[in-house]
């Protein structure tokens, strides 16, 4: 039996649609080279906090930059991308990740 089906995973995402198309800037960060499980593949990755345009702070996995892009203060958007899948249950899961603006 599957632990979460697509359809309770998509519906207990209901606010990512808001957060689409954000821009802000980048005021922290680090390097996740020891990730939790499930992220194993994809480590080392950035993980970066940012002040979105709204005036919310939002935390996420930085993707498609290049190594100088990762400072504070450079602006960033939000994208859709995968997180990642669950091999036992089937599952992709999808969410808000961030992007260089410079690099869409």
């Amino acid at each position: 039996m599957i632990g979460n089906s697509p359809v309770k995973v998509w519906r207990s995402q209901k606010e990512v649609g808001k957060l689409l198309a954000l821009s802000g800037k980048i005021i922290s960060f680090t390097l996740i080279r020891l990730p939790p499980l499930g992220f194993e593949q994809q480590a080392p990755y950035p993980l970066i906090l940012v002040k979105l345009e709204t005036g919310k702070m939002f935390t996420g996995q930085l993707v498609d930059h290049k190594a100088e892009d990762l400072k504070v203060g450079v602006e960033v958007e939000t994208v859709f991308r995968r997180i990642n899948s669950r091999e036992t249950e089937g599952v992709i899961r999808y969410g808000i990740k961030l992007r260089p603006v410079q690099n869409r």
